[in-house]
């Protein structure tokens, strides 16, 4: 996987097109009214999107999860979600998400994590994870993650 893709995880695909039949808790998702969190991991999480995966819920991985300090104090919840088609295109996108400079912040945010707040960990399920390119760092500087002008993702 590339640097700035992002993959969805194997149970959340299935729960689109068998949502009943879904093992995956707290889906169907409604992208553009559920709360959608993006967490920043360290490089030692090793995603594993397959469908046979125990990595279903947040509770799965959030000890994974960089360490929390001023700036980036957990989970941060994604904003101003649209949900829009064009010429048979779906694209859902959120606000960039910026995390300012701290220097008492992590050094080691190699992926992020997306899941929709379910109101237990154990009911947060994953959707999609995304690959930084190499370790990020808030210590010397904000980071700040743009999704493409084509949205974080579209459907075709």
């Amino acid at each position: 996987m590339a640097a700035g893709d992002i993959t969805f995880f194997d149970l959340f695909k299935q729960s689109i097109a068998d949502g009943a039949g879904s093992t995956l808790s707290g889906t169907p998702i409604d992208w553009d009214t559920d709360v959608i969190k993006c967490a920043v991991m360290l490089p030692a999480w090793t995603p594993d999107t397959d469908e046979t995966t125990t990595q279903k819920h947040w509770s799965d991985i959030s000890a994974n999860q960089v360490a929390t300090a001023t700036a980036y104090t957990g989970p941060i919840t994604m904003a101003s979600p649209t949900v829009s088609t064009t010429g048979g295109v779906t694209t859902v996108d959120f606000a960039d998400v910026v995390i300012a400079l701290d220097a008492a912040g992590f050094t080691q945010g190699r992926r992020l994590a997306f899941y929709k707040e379910g109101g237990t960990d154990a009911t947060s399920p994953l959707l999609a994870m995304g690959d930084l390119g190499a370790d990020k760092s808030i210590v010397t500087g904000s980071l700040t993650f743009q999704w493409a002008g084509t949205g974080l993702f579209t459907i075709t």
